[in-house]
């Protein structure tokens, strides 16, 4: 009715960790930010690496690393093989994902926003490769 007071429904502001997943349900990507700063404090406690500390990990060596995903692809030539490119703060972790790896937790590898990933580290040519032992989704 005219000239009746509403009480007032203004909503209370976002948090880092809200803003951060509403951007990226949003559009994909955050205009400042990134999620995984929100766990890099218990992800560092955990030993798992980064992207830059990736690069100087060993030949063979077992790490795990946490990441977003950013692709995934099956290509019908990889025979069953599933590539996933990873995304944290400092850069992309290439993530190779054996069949029965993969069949093993198909729902967390299809379905995962975050992902934390144990394997074997791969260096070859200048490229720097995990063999998927193991996954954990985070988001």
């Amino acid at each position: 009715m005219p000239g009746e007071m509403r009480e007032s429904s203004a909503m209370l502001p976002m948090d880092e960790a809200e803003r951060l997943q509403y951007e990226y349900g949003a559009t994909g990507v955050a205009a400042d930010g990134h999620l995984l700063e929100l766990y890099r404090e218990e992800l560092d406690r955990q030993q798992v690496l980064s992207s830059r500390l990736l690069a100087v990990a060993h030949q063979d060596a077992t790490v795990r690393v946490a990441s977003m995903v950013i692709t995934r692809q099956a290509p019908p030539t990889a025979k069953g093989f599933v590539f996933i490119t990873l995304e944290d703060e400092w850069g992309l972790i290439n993530v190779i994902i054996r069949p029965d790896v993969f069949a093993g937790q198909r729902g967390v590898w299809r379905h995962s926003l975050v992902l934390l990933v144990q394997g074997r580290v791969q260096k070859a040519n200048g490229a720097i490769n995990i063999l998927a032992e193991e996954d954990w989704t985070l988001r």
